[in-house]
């Protein structure tokens, strides 16, 4: 069934991003991070992709991922314009707002790649 597969990411006392599925526990994410966290979005798909990428916003956007050795890798899309208060994620498009501008990006995410400005 297609709604099993259903995850919503949220910011969890500011310093911890969560990743839950709406039907079930399996591959729930908790992620402890050292700064206060303003806003998170999961890429199209989360649930699906080997990636599992999904972007943060303080005062930087960063986009994070599952990496093979590593675990986590993170990559920094924006910075310098304040805090990043909202992120939405359609298709290969990433737009945040923050105290400078209302749309961001776009950036363009390649599937397993660096962002493309």
């Amino acid at each position: 069934m297609k709604a099993k597969k259903c995850k919503i990411a949220y910011v969890h006392y500011f310093f911890q991003v969560k990743i839950q599925g709406l039907y079930s526990t399996d591959n729930d994410v908790s992620i402890s991070l050292d700064r206060p966290i303003k806003s998170v979005a999961l890429e199209p798909d989360f649930s699906k992709t080997k990636s599992r990428q999904f972007v943060t916003g303080d005062e930087r956007l960063l986009l994070n991922e599952k990496s093979f050795l590593k675990g986590n890798k993170t990559t920094m899309l924006h910075q310098g314009e304040g805090p990043v208060r909202n992120i939405k994620w359609k298709g290969t498009l990433i737009a945040w707002a923050n105290n400078h501008v209302s749309y961001g990006g776009p950036f363009l995410i390649q599937p397993q790649t660096n962002p493309i400005a």
